[in-house]
């Protein structure tokens, strides 16, 4: 994750994926503990979102414009307004829930898991098949 050091924000503006800021002090040991978390989410995101980290201490004009007063603070930003923040240390399912309601579903990025075929429908030879040989049966029945 790259930290937002451009004296314009319009990287934060023109933007045409969401970006996600992820305000920080040098001084916040929460913000530390976030930093492997945020990774994975940005590596795992990469298609459908933009991150930047922003140092409260070099860029106060974000902070004064997202209204954020502490930090760790996370804020999603879709064409310049926010439309979601998480406030103070949060976990992977914390991060995976604000980001779920605000992006569209991507359908190729979970791929679909194959059903198992139901017992009672197939015949008497698959079911012998699914049920494996007798002599383990035998074992472990």
């Amino acid at each position: 994750m790259r930290a937002l050091r451009c004296r314009k924000d319009a990287a934060v503006t023109k933007a045409p994926r969401p970006l996600l800021l992820f305000f920080v002090s040098r001084r916040s040991g929460l913000a530390r503990r976030m930093d492997s978390n945020l990774s994975s989410v940005a590596y795992r995101e990469r298609d459908r979102l933009r991150f930047a980290r922003v140092d409260l201490d070099e860029r106060p004009d974000l902070a004064d414009r997202y209204g954020v007063t502490s930090v760790p603070t996370l804020v999603l930003v879709r064409a310049g307004e926010p439309v979601a923040r998480l406030e103070g240390f949060a976990d992977m399912r914390q991060i995976n829930a604000m980001l779920g309601q605000h992006l569209e579903a991507d359908v190729n990025a979970i791929p679909e898991t194959p059903s198992l075929p139901d017992p009672a429908a197939l015949g008497s030879r698959e079911r012998k098949r699914e049920r494996g040989p007798a002599h383990v049966q035998g074992a472990l029945g």
